[in-house]
């Protein structure tokens, strides 16, 4: 089953024990942008998925945030 992107996003910055202010300052994605997306009134859309996806500290999530799957032979793993 897979989870929602507002979910998957939630997911990432939890397993990097980031509060929402430094996923926010890390990724550049609007302190209140990331709020609404966790709690899902607003769905996060390209532009903020790619910041955080690009950032070199969360590349390792591309592959599991996109298809749901991981290869960690690869460095791509889940949260």
């Amino acid at each position: 089953m897979s989870i929602d992107v507002s979910e998957k996003l939630k997911l990432i910055r939890e397993s990097e024990r980031l509060n929402r202010k430094e996923f926010s300052e890390l990724t550049g994605v609007a302190y209140s942008s990331l709020s609404s997306y966790e709690s899902r009134s607003k769905n996060a859309g390209v532009e903020a998925i790619m910041k955080v996806l690009q950032h070199p500290r969360f590349t390792k999530y591309t592959l599991w945030f996109m298809t749901d799957q991981v290869a960690p032979e690869a460095g791509q793993i889940a949260p």
